[in-house]
């Protein structure tokens, strides 16, 4: 028998006679059952494939589903936001509230229709550009947070890309949750990782005006002196009628090979063009299942850790 080993035995005999009792503290993790969620402003919307445990009770839009997503599973319209009364949510409560499309005025109105509601939701998520983070007036202003925390929640924010999350189309969301937890944490996400756009690209049916011909260089100002990237090893641009290089020239991406990237089932859109706008403001579905799927927040419970008063004494 080794010296070390010696040692080792005479310190835990030794230990284990001087402690004659011990504390053992544990921190409960806390969690609440989210069952319904609302979505209004997010374009494309694929919340109901993102969170399929989940019910969807309406969905708020300038257009039906059934003009822009035929295929899209049925789902109670509202109309458009900006038409939703101070009451709406008494007739519509929800758990989640999902929220793109929005303004310092936008996002005003809706915590008014959130104070007016007799149940109202529990957690709040708000998709907004990035550049919002360093705007006086934008969501985590101190002016909104505020007026949120008056209202009795917490506000918390992370910048994501889809590419963080498993998604082809490099684009970064500030994703801000209101939360009546009010000690919600985001995780920590994994860096970009760059997937190839190809083959969400379409193999037939380019129409020939999507091309940049060298008689006919008219390439939009903002990209006359950046280069195309490679549908073989780059990501995904998400601004429609961008210019991509693929192997038999540049041309402008369609809309609906973003909306595929963005995932969108393809059975969804059938045989409808979609709209820019809507391309434009549609969430990725990687995003959505990376703020379900994350540590602290996942479909039906979001988990949070427990203030420092949770722990028994």
């Amino acid at each position: 028998m080794s010296i070390l080993h010696v040692l080792n035995l005479y310190t835990a005999d030794n230990f284990s006679k001087d402690v004659d009792n011990y504390e053992a503290r544990s921190a409960p993790t806390q969690s609440t059952t989210y069952t319904s969620f609302g979505t209004a402003g997010l374009g494309l919307d694929t919340t109901k494939e993102a969170w399929a445990t989940l019910t969807q009770v309406f969905y708020s839009e300038s257009k039906p589903f059934d003009q822009i997503c035929p295929g899209h599973p049925s789902t109670t319209f509202v109309g458009h936001m900006d038409r939703l009364s101070v009451s709406f949510l008494n007739t519509s409560p929800v758990d989640i509230l999902l929220l793109g499309d929005l303004d310092t005025r936008r996002d005003t109105d809706w915590l008014q229709r959130v104070i007016h509601a007799q149940r109202p939701p529990r957690l709040v998520l708000e998709f907004w550009n990035e550049e919002a983070l360093l705007s006086e007036a934008g969501p985590v202003s101190k002016k909104l947070v505020t007026e949120w925390q008056e209202a009795g929640y917490g506000s918390t924010c992370s910048l994501l890309n889809a590419t963080q999350v498993g998604g082809v189309v490099d684009r970064t969301w500030l994703l801000v949750a209101r939360h009546t937890c009010k000690n919600l944490r985001w995780p920590e996400w994994h860096r970009k990782v760059v997937r190839p756009m190809q083959n969400c690209l379409r193999p037939t049916g380019i129409p020939w005006v999507a091309y940049i011909r060298p008689e006919n260089n008219h390439r939009p100002q903002s990209q006359i002196n950046l280069p195309s990237p490679r549908t073989e090893w780059e990501s995904m641009p998400h601004i429609p009628g961008s210019l991509i290089e693929t192997s038999s020239g540049v041309r402008r991406i369609l809309n609906d090979e973003i909306a595929r990237g963005l995932g969108v089932p393809k059975t969804w859109l059938g045989e409808v063009y979609p709209s820019g706008q809507l391309v434009r403001r549609r969430v990725a579905l990687h995003d959505l299942r990376g703020s379900r799927s994350s540590s602290h927040i996942r479909t039906g419970r979001v988990w949070s850790r427990p203030p420092p008063h949770s722990m028994k004494p």
